[in-house]
């Protein structure tokens, strides 16, 4: 059977809820299909296939929980429920970050004027615009990126433009010079090479 998890964890739900009733569980399964499960592979529902995936699963989890004794239909029905409920969980977990991380991309890109390419894949309108947020996406985004203190305090100073540092602080940055650079630089003088 191939069901979707999102679809075995709603039928059990049903069942629970409405016992084998299988024309209120096909009518109940329709309506939360359209609501919490339109992204997904539809299926047609019917009496018969929403009887036929209830004992399919009911006899996936006997075979799980085997070794366990005494399991009756009610006690299969609950360890069923509790396995697929777990599953949608972690399944609109996934969703949910993934939705975060694309909002978040997009107030990035709205933020440092850079295209939205998922916005435009998706033919979603722009994001509205909010100087106060895109002020602080900008200012975390320089903050997180700059290891160097006085690098980050230069960028920050100035509004978040960049500017070129100090020669003094450049020369200090690469102060720590190897040997191999040291004999580099000798064998540049004495052949006479000028920069």
């Amino acid at each position: 059977m191939d069901w979707t998890i999102g679809a075995n964890c709603y039928l059990l739900k049903a069942v629970y809820t409405y016992g084998k009733d299988w024309a209120t569980v096909k009518a109940a399964l329709e309506l939360i299909s359209k609501t919490f499960l339109k992204d997904e592979k539809q299926i047609e529902y019917s009496e018969k296939t929403c009887s036929l995936q209830y004992k399919y699963v009911i006899a996936t989890i006997r075979q799980k929980y085997a070794h366990l004794s005494d399991l009756t239909e009610a006690k299969l029905l609950q360890l069923a429920m509790e396995y697929y409920t777990d599953l949608r969980k972690d399944q609109v977990k996934r969703l949910h970050f993934d939705l975060v991380k694309k909002i978040n991309y997009r107030k990035r890109c709205r933020a440092l004027g850079a295209p939205d390419i998922i916005g435009q894949t998706l033919k979603l309108e722009p994001l509205p615009t909010n100087d106060a947020e895109d002020n602080a996406i900008r200012a975390e985004l320089i903050r997180q990126n700059c290891e160097e203190p006085e690098l980050s305090s230069t960028i920050t100073g100035h509004d978040g433009m960049w500017t070129p540092v100090t020669r003094e602080w450049l020369a200090n940055f690469f102060e720590n010079k190897s040997i191999i650079d040291l004999h580099l630089i000798d064998i540049v003088q004495d052949v006479g090479i000028h920069g």
